[in-house]
C-alpha cells in the first residue's frame, strides 16, 4: 500500500520511512524536487486557487505573521490554540519549567503581532526583509575601513 504525502522539497528533511512494512511512503513533490514556490506556480498555472500553507494550530514554529492571521481570521481557532498553549504552560513530559508556543516564551494571548512598522520602528532598508547578501557585508567593509584608518 502506497501512503502519498504533499511535502515539498523545501522541507525534505520531514521525509521519513513508513514505520510498517506494507506502507511504503511517498513524496513526488521531494521526488520532483519541486518547492512550495513551484507548486504555487504550477497550481496559478493550471488556474487552481492557491491553498494556505498548512500546519497545526499549536506548532511553535509559527511566525508572528502567521499567528496575527490566525487570529484575525478564526476567533474559534485562536481561541482553542490560546487554550492550548495554557494547559502545556502547566507542564510536559521532559520539559523542565513552564512550556509556551511563542518563540517570546510569554503566553499567546499577550504577544504583540504587530510589525515593528506598526509600532512605530523606522525600516532602515528599503527592501522587504530580505538581503541579497550583498549589502550587509558592503557596509561593514566600509564601516571597518573607517574604524581602521582612524585607528592608524
Amino acid at each position: 500500500m502506497d501512503q502519498w504525502f504533499g511535502i515539498s522539497y523545501d522541507e525534505w528533511r520531514r521525509v521519513r520511512r513508513s514505520r510498517v512494512a506494507y506502507i511504503i511512503n511517498r513524496y513526488p513533490l521531494v521526488d520532483r524536487r519541486m518547492t512550495r514556490q513551484d507548486c504555487v506556480a504550477w497550481l496559478k498555472a493550471h488556474g487552481y486557487r492557491v491553498p494556505p500553507k498548512s500546519a497545526c494550530l499549536g506548532c511553535p514554529y509559527h511566525s508572528d505573521p502567521t499567528w496575527r492571521e490566525l487570529k484575525r481570521r478564526s476567533a474559534a481557532e485562536w481561541q482553542e490554540t490560546v487554550a492550548f498553549d495554557r494547559t502545556i504552560r502547566l507542564g510536559l513530559p521532559g520539559v523542565w519549567g513552564e512550556a509556551f508556543l511563542h518563540r517570546s516564551l510569554i503566553p499567546l494571548d499577550l504577544v504583540d503581532f504587530r510589525t515593528g512598522e506598526e509600532r512605530g520602528q523606522m525600516q532602515l532598508f528599503s527592501w522587504d526583509d530580505e538581503c541579497s547578501g550583498y549589502v550587509l557585508p558592503h557596509i561593514t567593509k566600509r564601516i571597518l575601513s573607517g574604524v581602521l584608518q582612524r585607528e592608524a
